[in-house]
């Protein structure tokens, strides 16, 4: 049996009817159907608004994956330009959605969307080198940014932690706190993958920070190579070395030396490159040991050669360890 035709205004009439709250006396049908399609339409904006920064957040990590990737894989012109190409799309889509991503990195209850949140904020800064300097209009997003990542420095999921540490180092503040920073570094507890992370960042602000605050990191990279060669994960020794050796103190050369002995080629690189900016004349003998043919890596011994012309004020006596050794005996 067919149902008879029940107009659209009867139904809703039916329906409020049936309801705790009835129809106030002196309402129209008409207004009732008006109603109903104006919850509607806002309902249907509000999906729009979701879907769209669902979307947009899917794009960010994406992108924001590919990046990092492109980070570990040298510096070939065509890696470069694809990484410099995915940090512009990173840092528009970021600008233009910032405020979403600020609600979204302090919202707590999405962990996989507010990791996207934080990892992007990383990209809300007009800085583009040491040098560099900010618009105007650069500053609010660099300080609303980087409270969002501070908060989560102290989150009780490791994949927040994680997220905001990267966020950091791409953020590169002048005032970031380097003492956050450090904790996660130098605390035994925390994850490999989330102390490599916090190396890495706190070598990435390193030549962004100024005074004190810059000086506070000196004594994080020689608590780190006080220890024993080999106890150091080797991408923890590699940022360390590298962030000492930034600082050019000839007396921090022997907390470097003990690293040309490390079994990893790529930390005896680093430790070549710190002894050359250091320039400590005493180190010499350190790096003769790496530029003999007993030396199996060819590259180790390339970093040895340069460390050893930036101690000779810039003579080269190539491979010749004669020569090297006739020159410093003179010297």
């Amino acid at each position: 049996m067919k149902h008879p035709h029940v107009a659209l205004g009867t139904l809703l009439s039916l329906l409020t009817a049936c309801s705790t709250s009835p129809t106030p006396r002196g309402v129209s049908d008409d207004k009732i159907e008006a109603q109903f399609a104006e919850r509607a339409r806002k309902r249907k904006a509000y999906d729009a608004i979701l879907n769209e920064r669902q979307r947009v957040l899917l794009d960010l990590d994406k992108a924001l994956d590919k990046f990092y990737e492109s980070v570990h894989h040298g510096a070939d012109h065509r890696v470069v330009s694809r990484r410099e190409a995915l940090e512009k799309v990173i840092r528009d889509k970021t600008r233009r959605h910032f405020d979403s991503l600020v609600a979204t990195a302090d919202d707590p209850n999405h962990v996989g969307n507010r990791g996207i949140a934080l990892a992007a904020l990383g990209f809300a800064d007009g800085l583009k080198g040491p040098e560099g300097a900010r618009k105007k209009s650069d500053r609010n997003y660099v300080e609303t940014a980087l409270n969002s990542l501070i908060t989560a420095l102290n989150d009780p999921n490791s994949h927040i932690v994680n997220q905001a540490v990267h966020g950091i180092a791409m953020l590169r503040a002048p005032n970031t706190p380097t003492k956050a920073i450090a904790n996660i570094l130098e605390d035994s507890k925390e994850s490999h993958g989330i102390r490599r992370a916090a190396a890495w960042t706190l070598m990435s602000v390193q030549p962004y920070l100024a005074g004190d605050r810059r000086k506070a990191i000196r004594p994080i990279w020689l608590r780190l190579l006080s220890q024993p060669v080999g106890e150091l994960e080797p991408e923890i020794s590699v940022q360390a070395l590298r962030g000492l050796g930034l600082f050019r103190l000839a007396e921090d050369a022997r907390s470097v030396e003990p690293y040309c002995d490390h079994p990893m080629a790529l930390v005896r690189i680093h430790a070549c490159v710190a002894l050359g900016r250091q320039k400590n004349q005493n180190s010499h003998k350190k790096l003769f040991q790496l530029l003999q043919p007993s030396e199996s890596n060819r590259n180790v011994r390339l970093a040895a050669r340069k460390a050893l012309k930036a101690l000779a004020g810039g003579t080269d006596r190539g491979y010749d360890l004669k020569k090297w050794e006739k020159l410093f005996q003179r010297g």
